[in-house]
């Protein structure tokens, strides 16, 4: 059985762009803020590659503050959530700053149209795994924080 090879793109701001049929579009390792993060581009449009690469290069030319633009609005979405029904057993209310310190790190960060994104961050267990998500765009910033799988109450 012979496998077909993977479709990339050689892009010069992302570096290679590797097809990924979960993402429904191209994959990328790059670095943020001296970490490694996986880039999502949800379509896989070539030509829609020069817009995203402009958001992309909005997001990374200012990171410090955009990761303080999307930890906060983590923090002002879901800190009454974590609050109210997610402490673990003989778990204190955490502060603001006690929930931006165990937010984790940010693992993926998706590049959609428009100046739209999405960063996706590692849990560090304030929801029991369940990863947490900050949707918003560059002229609007940070606008929705959300845990995958937990319902919109």
């Amino acid at each position: 059985m012979t496998t077909s090879p993977a479709v990339t793109i050689d892009d010069p701001y992302f570096g290679q762009l590797t097809a990924d049929g979960q993402a429904g579009g191209f994959a990328a390792k790059s670095t943020w803020m001296s970490a490694f993060v996986t880039v999502i581009l949800p379509d896989a449009d070539p030509a829609r590659l020069p817009g995203r690469r402009a958001t992309a290069q909005a997001l990374w030319s200012e990171a410090k503050e955009w990761l303080a633009k999307v930890g906060k609005r983590a923090t002002d979405d879901l800190l009454a959530k974590k609050n109210a029904g997610w402490l673990e057993e003989g778990e204190r209310k955490l502060s603001p700053a006690a929930f931006l310190r165990q937010l984790g790190p940010v693992s993926q960060i998706a590049i959609e149209d428009d100046g739209a994104f999405i960063f996706r961050f590692g849990d560090s267990k304030l929801f029991w795994g369940h990863q947490i998500s900050v949707a918003g765009n560059l002229a609007s910033g940070a606008t929705r924080a959300t845990v995958k799988g937990l319902s919109e109450t």
